[in-house]
């Protein structure tokens, strides 16, 4: 049973682009994306650079700065009870894609600053987050993490 979890400041609900998608899927993953902002940034601290870049590899949904770090951040959104946890969406072919979309970004944003890959993975009930996982650094090659 999702308990909910929260934090004190964090808006629940969906983002004002949910309504007009009209899209079950698209709706949660737009919810999805816009707690995982308000998590990076009011939580962490960190500073959102971009939010769904994209270039010819693929789109990556959260660009953000984390110190001297460049972080790409993938969020995944499951609800609650379904067959998988959220957290299990983000198999081999996903961290393969994600690898892809490096070079692209390191030739937009530079090379300076450290790049590195993190996900964000939320499992939901209607408007609560009920889990969080936040992997740092995934391995982008095969096997788990």
């Amino acid at each position: 049973m999702c308990t909910g979890w929260g934090v004190d400041g964090m808006v629940r609900g969906s983002s004002p682009h949910c309504a007009r998608t009209g899209h079950p899927r698209r709706n949660l993953g737009h919810f999805g994306e816009g707690w995982a902002t308000q998590y990076l940034e009011r939580v962490l601290g960190w500073q959102v650079v971009e939010r769904n870049w994209r270039c010819r590899a693929g789109e990556v949904d959260i660009l953000a700065q984390n110190g001297r770090w460049l972080v790409m951040v993938e969020v995944r959104t499951r609800r609650w009870g379904g067959p998988e946890l959220a957290v299990e969406a983000v198999g081999p072919r996903k961290r393969r894609q994600l690898a892809r979309l490096v070079p692209y970004v390191q030739a937009v944003f530079g090379f300076s600053p450290p790049l590195r890959v993190d996900v964000v993975a939320l499992d939901v009930a209607g408007r609560n987050v009920c889990q969080v996982h936040h992997i740092r650094n995934v391995p982008l090659a095969d096997g788990p993490f």
